[in-house]
């Protein structure tokens, strides 16, 4: 059984190592972020795919997360990111054919 005095200690040392956790996941995000959203944008300017997919394959797991993280970076939505500067809605494809290949 560890004394009071250990388990203050234990307690201590434990929520500094998580703040040291959350602090380099911060950091972390905040260098990658900027890469990632500049990438979705790309993709929604010349693909008609959905946002939802353009996020994943960013690398943001929640939808949610990346349209949070897209309007913090680019002042707005994906959506309004895409409708704003001239691509129509998404395609009904996640891969739409070029125009020369549709039946």
């Amino acid at each position: 059984m560890l004394s009071r005095q250990a388990e203050d200690s234990l307690g201590d040392m434990c929520q500094k190592i998580y703040a040291a956790d959350v602090d380099a996941v911060t950091q972390t995000l905040a260098l990658i972020n900027p890469g990632a959203v500049t990438k979705a944008a790309e993709l929604l300017l010349s693909t008609g795919r959905r946002v939802a997919d353009i996020a994943a394959q960013c690398g943001f797991q929640d939808a949610s997360y990346f349209t949070r993280t897209f309007r913090e970076h680019r002042g707005c939505s994906p959506a309004e990111y895409r409708r704003n500067r001239g691509l129509a809605a998404p395609e009904t494809s996640p891969h739409p054919l070029p125009p020369d290949q549709h039946h």
